[in-house]
């Protein structure tokens, strides 16, 4: 709203329309006063007069999603490994049993470390 407010301030600009766009979506494009809501082929026709380019672009996008893959699925085994080695070190016996009293503290503790005093 600011940026509006300071563009609107200068004499150079004629129309403006402060818009949400969105890539993806097939829902009714609506102007809530502040800014358009628009999504899916309506938004990439709004950036490029092109009715089509939202198909157009899947296939370029899809190559290039390809090329990554193969790194990007080695990475995530690699964390993967390396998050259960970290966690079975820190809340696992040596059995592999998990000590599940140490790992609900850690998930769920929040007070200081004091004995509770029982009721009388």
């Amino acid at each position: 709203m600011t940026a509006t407010r300071v563009i609107r301030q200068s004499d150079k600009v004629v129309q403006l329309q402060c818009t949400l766009g969105i890539c993806y979506g097939n829902f009714k494009t609506i102007n809530n006063g502040k800014f358009l809501h628009i999504g899916g082929q309506s938004f990439w026709e709004l950036i490029s007069r092109d009715r089509q380019l939202y198909v157009d672009l899947i296939e370029p996008l899809g190559f290039k999603a390809e090329e990554h893959d193969q790194a990007f699925k080695k990475e995530k085994a690699n964390i993967h490994n390396r998050l259960t080695r970290e966690f079975t070190i820190a809340y696992c016996e040596n059995d592999g049993k998990i000590r599940w009293p140490k790992l609900v503290r850690f998930v769920s503790g929040n007070l200081p470390n004091r004995a509770i005093a029982s009721p009388e």
